[in-house]
């Protein structure tokens, strides 16, 4: 059978294309009649370029599969993560163990885990995350203060760094550094998280995943941004709302 397979590679991770030769080898070894697209820093990826795929690698770390992920959504390809990075949590494999995983996934034997993502919208942007959308303060010092509204109702206010809001995917990421709590990763919840509150009584919230989380600001003394999984920073302005939902459309992570 004839497969069309991409691949995402991370070259700051594989500068001489090595490990990619590697896994092409390791592909076609396994898969002679395969068809594969290289992608290289997710220059070319898309939904549209993704959707005729029968899997889709992401050679690199967990930033490597979170970019990817933001370059097919809407896409129901499943992503294989090759861990060549730092961190592999999200990973399917690291590379020594490809061969024989990649042996599994060709006869079936394993499961597709749906990720929930985040939509966050200012009004004039919106951008989505697979792990977490971080609103935090540029270079000065100054704290922060939020008002969080759950489904248009005022539900509490932070003062703080920062505010971290996640997945359950990224409830091991930035917020578990900062005191929140971990959730399984199947699940559908928002999690909020302040960054260094003011307090010890500002506790990380756990939603259900149909609540519109809503964020407002006091005056803005300073620069403040939102960013998306690390990758995407949007600076905000005083008048600046973020609303928070979870997305219409899930990840697909081969597990």
């Amino acid at each position: 059978m004839k497969y069309n397979i991409g691949i995402n590679v991370n070259v700051s991770k594989d500068p001489e294309g090595v490990i990619l030769n590697k896994v092409q080898d390791t592909i076609k070894n396994i898969i002679p009649d395969s068809n594969i697209t290289v992608f290289k820093n997710s220059m070319g990826l898309t939904k549209e370029a993704s959707d005729g795929l029968k899997v889709l690698l992401a050679l690199g770390g967990d930033g490597t599969i979170l970019n990817t992920a933001g370059y097919i959504y809407g896409s129901k390809v499943p992503i294989f993560g090759v861990n060549i990075g730092h961190l592999g949590f999200l990973s399917s494999c690291d590379l020594k163990s490809f061969p024989t995983y990649f042996k599994k996934w060709v006869s079936g034997d394993f499961i597709i885990n749906k990720r929930m993502l985040l939509q966050c919208s200012t009004g004039k942007e919106t951008g989505f995350a697979l792990n977490d959308a971080v609103i935090s303060r540029g270079t000065l010092s100054r704290i922060l203060k939020f008002k969080i509204y759950v489904d248009e109702k005022l539900y509490t206010a932070y003062t703080a760094d920062g505010i971290i809001i996640s997945t359950p995917t990224g409830s091991t990421a930035y917020s578990l550094s900062a005191g929140g709590p971990i959730v399984y990763p199947d699940l559908d919840n928002i999690l909020i998280t302040p960054i260094c509150p003011h307090t010890h009584m500002f506790r990380s919230i756990v939603l259900d995943g149909s609540k519109r989380v809503k964020i407002k600001f006091e005056k803005i003394e300073q620069d403040i941004f939102l960013t998306t999984d690390g990758q995407n920073s949007l600076k905000l302005s005083d008048e600046d709302e973020v609303m928070i939902t979870k997305a219409d459309i899930k990840i697909n992570i081969v597990n």
